[in-house]
């Protein structure tokens, strides 16, 4: 993890993978992909990992999501069996904890699992943080819709009142 700040002195941080081999390098037959997300405001969304065992025998493997430090996750380690040739997601409930609007994240997905050694992958994803798209309605608007509707019933009350006195009249 690399952790600076911007000209504004405002904290940022960033993953970036690092492999290391160690004496043999045996490849992985769990693969991952992440479906990029966009987040706004402080709303939670689920951040998918598409996991393929690629293998003819099933593994239990252990997922642990790296986060910059501006999100959060509920949780960010998963034991999955994958079965041979199997496809499985994995879901990660991210929020945004301090990102700015407009920024742009890596998240990395550590995938590991033993079979008479230690293989691992990386998968990685982008999450996009953007303006926050709630009811942005000028105040004024409501305020008119709520007189308009007073009016329209105090109208009708008013014609209803007079359509009463009316009636109540002509039976005299």
């Amino acid at each position: 993890m690399t952790e600076y700040t911007d000209a504004n002195s405002y904290p940022f941080s960033s993953v970036s993978p690092v492999t290391l081999i160690y004496k043999n390098p045996y490849s992985s037959r769990i693969t991952g992909i992440f479906e990029n997300i966009e987040l706004s405001g402080k709303r939670s969304k689920n951040l998918v990992l598409k996991l393929k065992n690629i293998d003819q025998v099933d593994h239990n493997v252990d997922v642990k999501l790296i986060l910059p430090n501006e999100l959060s996750s509920d949780i960010t380690e998963k034991i999955i069996n994958v079965e041979s040739k199997e496809e499985k997601d994995v879901v990660f409930k991210i929020s945004n904890f301090a990102s700015l609007e407009g920024s742009s994240y890596v998240v990395l997905a550590l995938i590991e699992y033993e079979d008479n050694y230690h293989y691992s992958s990386l998968a990685s994803g982008m999450i996009g943080i953007v303006e926050n798209k709630g009811m942005n309605v000028p105040k004024w608007i409501p305020i008119s819709i709520l007189i308009i509707v007073v009016i329209i019933f105090i109208i009708l009350q008013v014609k209803s009142k007079i359509r009463f006195e009316f009636k109540r009249k002509k039976k005299k």
